[in-house]
């Protein structure tokens, strides 16, 4: 009997009001979650679990400084590459990088030869502009190729047995890996 109280205790001053606050942190990310979303449903969540724990532990956490400031980086970097890769903002980051704007220009709509009740969308842009274009472009994709690399390796973390000597653990970490991301 004193355990069923103990636990109803429990629920009712820590379970439950945790509950409301994952409620309430996570409302944006359960509003738009949907399941044939992709990633973006998944980012969403990461991103805001991860924003959330990065400021508690950098605000409360009781790790010594020196790795727990490489942590809450590497934390704030995923939620960046998170939120970029959940927004496909690549074309903007090249655009920021190369210090050049996109060129947007409407598309003309022509009947086709064979079947008029078919239409052929074509590009008013110039040769000019579809080089100028290629090189944000190009950029962009590279820009989300490293991006999934650096996002991936900061979730998986490093490899502790490559680490030359355990006296310079400290020198020779770079505060990734998520399973490490406790206080």
């Amino acid at each position: 009997m004193k355990y069923k109280l103990q636990r109803y205790w429990e629920i009712l001053r820590h379970d439950l009001p945790n509950f409301f606050r994952s409620l309430w942190i996570f409302r944006k990310a359960l509003w738009n979650y949907k399941w044939y979303g992709g990633h973006h449903g998944v980012f969403d969540f990461m991103s805001t679990a991860i924003s959330d724990m990065h400021t508690r532990i950098e605000e409360r956490g009781i790790e010594e400084w020196i790795s727990k400031g490489k942590k809450v980086e590497a934390m704030k970097r995923l939620v960046y590459l998170l939120d970029m890769f959940n927004k496909e903002s690549f074309i903007e980051e090249a655009e920021k990088e190369l210090g050049m704007q996109y060129i947007y220009r409407d598309f003309k709509f022509e009947p086709t030869e064979d079947n008029p009740e078919l239409y052929l969308m074509i590009s008013t842009t110039t040769k000019e502009e579809d080089a100028h274009n290629d090189i944000i472009s190009k950029r962009a994709r590279k820009i989300a190729k490293e991006g999934w690399k650096e996002l991936i390796h900061l979730i998986q973390g490093q490899d502790y047995s490559k680490f030359s000597k355990k006296s310079e653990f400290l020198d020779q970490f770079d505060g990734s890996g998520i399973r490490g991301w406790w206080d």
